[in-house]
């Protein structure tokens, strides 16, 4: 058999299968293989073919056309793009991005006082990791919030197993508004785990919580009549708030109050955890849709505290130090 030879299509789903034993997820609906390979490496189009056209023409010349050594070369070309002009250069990053850890205490949060505008929507996508155990967490705690708007929080009901996430919002005024339920037994001590959730209080409820790739939506808990519009102009919002929080550590808090994110989309999710490792948003996270969201924390101690996002600065109470662990790990 010759690659050079080779119809295009049998090519395709060739370079598709190996990189899909690569960790890479390919969804032929959402991409087109010229689309798919560009996002995943980061890399100009022009670049990726040639450097995989002379790759399947080295393999061809010395091995016969070996499908086993086209995956080997194909591995070895994801490592070299990264390494070169992937990752370190803000694109698809995937596996070979690393991020950083930053260890709030109990005392320590981010606020700002509302400069973004008010809307029904809320969509997040962070990495968090409680260095502690879950006994810490007595009550409830919020870790992202405004004031009024709990949008996630934490509950220990008396014993580690009883321990779940969940989010919930409310109007600014202390009545319900709606919220999704919970992942239950699915907080650990001592691991990174990705949350990713969007809520919509305009018209017909809608909502999506993921934790990595596992289904946390749950059911309506409680609603209000009418459309809730979320007062973000005039409330603080907040990461780490509450004085039940205990000691946590975030990585890549990634918040937009304009776009709702549907989370139930494998492609979407790919484009914030791969390989069950984060992947590179962007200097200002606007990589996976091409808008920069509202908020946007990341990197170390020292950086993580200046909002890469849209919405504003915001203001470290209490410091920060660098955790001892990242998701990339």
């Amino acid at each position: 058999m010759s690659y050079l030879t080779t119809p295009q299509e049998t090519l395709e789903a060739e370079v598709i299968a190996a990189l899909e034993g690569e960790g890479f997820a390919y969804d032929p609906l959402r991409h087109t293989w010229p689309q798919y390979l560009a996002t995943v490496l980061g890399d100009p189009t022009a670049y990726l073919f040639k450097s995989i056209a002379q790759m399947l023409s080295e393999v061809d010349a010395q091995y016969g056309g070996s499908l086993s050594h086209l995956r080997a070369s194909i591995a070895r070309l994801l490592d070299d793009v990264a390494a070169n002009i992937g990752a370190g250069g803000g694109g698809g990053g995937g596996n070979d991005y690393v991020t950083h850890g930053v260890h709030f205490d109990a005392t320590a949060f981010l606020h700002q006082d509302g400069n973004v505008a008010d809307s029904s929507v809320l969509s997040a996508s962070f990495w968090i990791r409680f260095p502690g155990t879950l006994a810490d967490l007595n009550g409830s705690a919020d870790y992202l919030a405004s004031d009024d708007i709990q949008v996630v929080a934490t509950s220990d009901w008396g014993t580690i197993s009883d321990a779940y996430f969940t989010f919930a919002v409310n109007d600014g005024v202390d009545n319900p508004g709606f919220g999704g339920g919970g992942v239950t037994d699915i907080f650990s001590d001592d691991i990174w785990l990705h949350y990713m959730l969007s809520v919509n209080g305009s018209g017909a409820r809608t909502w999506s919580l993921w934790v990595g790739n596992v289904d946390g939506t749950g059911t309506l808990l409680f609603d209000r009549p009418g459309d809730i519009l979320y007062p973000w102009s005039a409330h603080n919002f907040i990461v780490n708030k509450g004085a039940n929080a205990g000691a946590v550590e975030y990585s890549d808090v990634w918040v937009t109050t304009t776009h709702y994110v549907d989370w139930s989309d494998s492609a979407t999710r790919a484009k914030f955890e791969s390989g069950g490792k984060p992947v590179d948003l962007g200097a200002d996270g606007s990589t996976p849709f091409a808008y920069q969201p509202e908020f946007f924390f990341s990197g170390d101690a020292t950086g993580f505290l200046t909002n890469k996002g849209s919405g504003g600065a915001f203001t470290l109470t209490g410091s920060l130090t660098n955790a001892s662990t990242s998701p990339s790990d």
